[in-house]
């Protein structure tokens, strides 16, 4: 649409936001800790933003289980709602599955020792590919869509369309064609270049 509208003063320059980001994350000794606490489960990475913690809650009551480990790591947009939302989530699933909780680890960082990744809308469905972890989007059909369908990536539309996912083995296995293809066509390079890209543009 805008190079309608602006002919020949359109660029793609990359995505400013990860110009700080280290996608090569050094395992540091908490990290190292939380991969080694239990080595022979999987680990999935539950990540609710605004608007979407309660669905994705309701969800997961029908859907964990004890065979893998579950971190919850809530988006920073939810800082004032943080405490409130830990606690729900962990009386709501304390009998349910394996619910942990590191408060000095960022969700970028939990991304490089996890499996699996369930969130909304959120972009971190897509961040997750970095780290070659798969992702699964939960959402409801009857509201709008907030992401491209196009992308390809699992969608659970109901409580037991999640369950079926996380049943599904061949799930954790994110093949590196699929990868690529997908950071290619949304992120374009992560050089951490994109600002200069910017300012030689302009």
């Amino acid at each position: 649409i805008l190079s309608s509208y602006f002919p020949n003063k359109t660029k793609i320059i990359g995505g400013l936001k990860y110009d700080s980001y280290k996608f090569k994350i050094k395992k540091n000794i908490k990290l190292n800790k939380i991969k080694l606490k239990n080595k022979n489960k999987k680990i999935i990475l539950l990540c609710p933003s605004v608007g979407d913690e309660l669905r994705i809650l309701d969800y997961l009551k029908e859907s964990v289980n004890f065979n893998f480990r579950y971190i919850l790591s809530p988006h920073p947009v939810l800082y004032n709602r943080r405490e409130r939302v830990i606690n729900k989530y962990t009386q709501e699933l304390k009998n349910k599955c394996n619910l942990e909780v590191y408060n000095d680890i960022s969700t970028f960082e939990l991304l490089s020792v996890s499996n699996l990744v369930i969130c909304g809308f959120s972009s971190v469905a897509y961040e997750a590919l970095f780290f070659g972890a798969q992702s699964i989007r939960v959402v409801n059909s009857k509201h709008p869509q907030f992401f491209d369908p196009r992308d390809n990536l699992p969608v659970a539309y109901s409580p037991n369309k999640l369950r079926q996912l996380l049943n599904k083995k061949s799930l954790l296995k994110t093949k590196k064609s699929v990868r690529k293809k997908l950071l290619k066509n949304y992120f374009y390079k992560f050089d951490n270049k994109a600002h200069e890209r910017f300012w030689n543009f302009v």
